[in-house]
């Protein structure tokens, strides 16, 4: 339970710097060196069946003195992608919010956890098959993209 928290209180502030102005946080542009460092662990999605959603489970680490903005991300096996996070209303109900953008911080690292803040594989196109991998581009606020492998788990 322990690394749970800790994990949720790390996503937390991932979603607090999501929500920060790119031009504070980050005076310089994004660059494809900075991109290609970015260290990706850990990641991967369930296995689901075809029309299904999935989310994307991972550590995002950034090594550089550049905040990276991801915008988004899409995979040729769903119909679409969404960077969201959940909140609870006034009424106490919890509902998805979706975020336009997610900073990765300089020198930090934002992990995506399903149900706190997520990168949603919706409308998937064919059966997630486990030990097979799915090609994800992600997509960066300057055009820069970079395709990772993502590994399909129970």
């Amino acid at each position: 339970m322990k690394t749970f928290t800790r994990v949720a209180a790390m996503a937390l502030l991932a979603v607090q710097a999501a929500h920060t102005n790119p031009q504070a946080a980050n005076p310089q542009a994004a660059n494809p060196q900075a991109v290609m460092q970015l260290h990706i662990a850990d990641a991967s999605v369930a296995a689901a069946a075809a029309g299904a959603s999935t989310p994307l489970r991972a550590l995002l680490q950034n090594p550089t003195s550049t905040t990276l903005q991801l915008v988004g991300a899409s995979t040729p096996l769903a119909a679409q992608t969404q960077l969201q996070t959940y909140v609870t209303n006034a009424q106490g109900l919890v509902h998805i919010q979706r975020l336009p953008q997610l900073a990765l911080p300089a020198a930090g690292q934002v992990v995506l956890v399903p149900g706190v803040l997520e990168l949603q594989l919706i409308g998937l196109k064919t059966d997630l098959q486990p030990g097979l991998e799915l090609p994800l581009t992600l997509k960066f606020d300057d055009g820069t993209t970079r395709t990772v492998r993502i590994k399909i788990t129970n």
